[in-house]
């Protein structure tokens, strides 16, 4: 086979394969809300399974009956949505100040997003809707925040350093 053989076949072997990955990342936003709605609003993320947090933030997201959380400050869940996201918006700026990038642990879709606080807010209603009673938690950098929203309220705190 001639070089100019061995390209053509490389490049096409290359273009299928980023077609199949399109098409599977394209299955997968489908079945992940919230990942639709991040590429449809163009917005800026990455997204990991569990393999990308460290312990104890990796043990949480697996086990978080045996990684408890040692709660700083706790909130009922106000009624609205909208004064929910206000206060979860408010703990986050507290936490890591404004435009950085959060950590978001989506228990029900074993994901792991990271994106900016603006994005954040923008789709704070979907990540809580598309959770289904799952608790979903937010880490903030550098330190080892986590708030942590379920059905019941909104925990701030740190994980422990050891599973119970």
């Amino acid at each position: 086979m001639d070089d100019a053989l061995k390209l053509r076949m490389a490049a096409m072997r290359e273009r299928a394969a980023r077609r199949a990955h399109d098409e599977a990342f394209s299955a997968m936003a489908r079945m992940v809300p919230i990942l639709g709605a991040l590429e449809d609003a163009g917005d800026e993320y990455s997204s990991y399974d569990y393999g990308y947090l460290r312990d104890p933030f990796n043990g949480w997201a697996h086990a978080p009956d045996e990684w408890p959380i040692i709660v700083s400050a706790y909130h009922k869940i106000p009624v609205t949505s909208s004064t929910r996201n206000a206060l979860i918006l408010k703990e986050v700026a507290r936490l890591a100040g404004g435009d950085v990038r959060v950590t978001v642990i989506l228990r029900r879709e074993s994901l792991v997003l990271v994106l900016q606080v603006p994005v954040l807010a923008r789709h704070l209603s979907t990540l809580i809707d598309n959770a289904n009673s799952e608790a979903i938690a937010i880490v903030t950098p550098p330190s080892d925040w986590i708030i942590e929203v379920n059905e019941l309220g909104i925990a701030v705190g740190t994980i422990a350093s050891q599973p119970c």
